[in-house]
């Protein structure tokens, strides 16, 4: 088995999420969601550009739109938005946004989380329940939407409590989900033609394993070209490596960070593993004993590599629409 590093490569996140690499300029996307900000870290300069969205407490995902530079959507609250942001822009800029689509609006305490595109480029964006009391959400009120390139949604999971971790196996026949406070890593047979999910099962049960316990939150995921699964453990200080032919972790990577959130595979050939992490509620004694946590780590070294990200796809008559009112 290779050994790994784990480095630091980014400030203290309230709570870092959304990991996306972003090949053409080797840079890792990522949000802070209090503090309402989208980051860029440049690896090979070490430039770290921050985009203000205005809002407190909304940012939870960032994807770059296929084939338009600078574009990217956005889930933010209610909303999935589209933004512009450059490379040439100063390192602190404010959002110029417009929106795109509201979700939930008839549970205004409900947010959008995690978000991924399928292999022909469709958004897969999932809400939670209300979180007035951060770590308590109020079961069962969220759903798992799919966004198609002519912006149609429709809704795939209802009864979603935490809506996190996706992610698709090597020919996309199979759609992996995680809806956190399940504590399962569940598989669905995934129709590439329609985008359309069926023959829900669980892949992997947190609650029976001896590597992992019922206080390890699955959080976010990504896969790697050996078809594993790795995942994010909240409160577990580790992310898991897991097998899902045989439902079983075949690896550990410990992370200075008890709320490791998520995660992805970036770098020039996709063989470093980025992972975003939170110190929100964490107490001063907490800081002091893991003064890294919410720090986003590169994790070299594992032997393994990942595959390039997909990006939204819009048809051009959808796009044409939203540019005209970002440019408003």
């Amino acid at each position: 088995m290779n050994s790994y590093k784990v480095t630091p490569v980014s400030p203290p996140m309230q709570l870092g999420e959304g990991p996306h690499w972003i090949e053409k300029d080797q840079s890792l996307l990522f949000v802070d969601h209090p503090a309402g900000v989208l980051n860029r870290l440049y690896t090979q300069t070490g430039r770290h550009q921050v985009l203000d969205l205005e809002v407190l407490a909304g940012p939870s995902v960032a994807i770059p739109v296929e084939g338009h530079e600078d574009k990217f959507v956005v889930g933010l609250k209610h909303d999935l938005v589209l933004v512009e942001w450059g490379p040439n822009d100063p390192d602190y800029k404010k959002c110029k946004s417009t929106k795109i689509h509201s979700f939930d609006e008839h549970l205004p305490k409900n947010a959008l989380n995690d978000a991924k595109c399928d292999p022909l480029g469709r958004l897969w964006i999932g809400s939670k329940g209300s979180e007035e009391v951060p770590g308590i959400i109020e079961p069962k009120k969220g759903t798992l939407f799919r966004v198609d390139s002519s912006l149609e949604v429709s809704e795939q999971v209802k009864e979603v409590t935490l809506s996190n971790g996706l992610t698709w196996s090597l020919d996309g026949k199979i759609f992996y989900y995680i809806d956190t406070p399940t504590l399962s890593i569940d598989a669905f047979d995934y129709d590439l033609n329609t985008g359309n999910i069926s023959n829900r099962r669980v892949v992997y049960d947190m609650k029976s394993s001896e590597i992992t316990s019922d206080s390890h939150y699955p959080d976010g995921m990504t896969i790697d070209n050996d078809g594993n699964l790795w995942v994010g453990c909240y409160n577990g200080a580790k992310v898991i490596c897991i097998d899902p032919s045989v439902g079983k972790v075949v690896r550990t990577v410990e992370i200075p960070s008890l709320y490791t959130t998520s995660c992805c595979f970036g770098g020039k050939d996709y063989s470093i593993l980025f992972v975003t992490s939170a110190n929100r509620g964490l107490s001063e004694e907490e800081v002091k004993l893991q003064p890294e946590s919410g720090k986003t780590f590169a994790v070299s070294g594992l032997g393994v590599k990942g595959s390039p990200h997909r990006n939204f796809k819009i048809n051009d008559d959808s796009f044409k629409k939203l540019l005209n009112r970002l440019d408003l």
